[in-house]
């Protein structure tokens, strides 16, 4: 086999491999995004973009799920993560006030003006399905 053919079998190989991650890549973060695991899911699609960034199709699932989390986390009443707020504040944010009225894992987006303008209510909690 000549070196020229040897290096274009090489090239597909690479191509193929990173065509077949990229499609791990996305099916996970789409599987994770349906279970509300936003940040995991935005983590493996911009991976896959990564590893295929002329995929036009990854490209728009990463920016449609990210725009679609984001609106997910702001309407929700409470947080998405397991570990109660305060300690996330603690730990990320310290030295920073929680006021008093914050629930165990309430929001830490302030929905207040939702509330009075709109009339915003959530009334379902992702918590509800475990």
């Amino acid at each position: 086999m000549s070196p020229f053919a040897r290096r274009l079998c090489a090239l597909l190989l690479y191509a193929l491999a990173a065509g077949c991650a990229s499609y791990r890549l996305r099916r996970e973060g789409l599987q994770a995004f349906a279970q509300g695991a936003y940040e995991e899911a935005i983590v493996n699609l911009e991976q896959a973009v990564k590893s295929d960034p002329s995929d036009l199709e990854l490209r728009f699932d990463l920016r449609t799920l990210r725009e679609a989390a984001v609106q997910q986390l702001i309407s929700a009443a409470d947080s998405v993560m397991r570990r109660p707020s305060r300690e996330l504040m603690a730990e990320v944010f310290p030295g920073v006030a929680v006021g008093e009225q914050l629930a165990e894992h309430g929001t830490l987006l302030a929905i207040d003006e939702a509330r009075r303008v709109l009339g915003y209510d959530p009334t379902f909690s992702w918590r509800e399905l475990f």
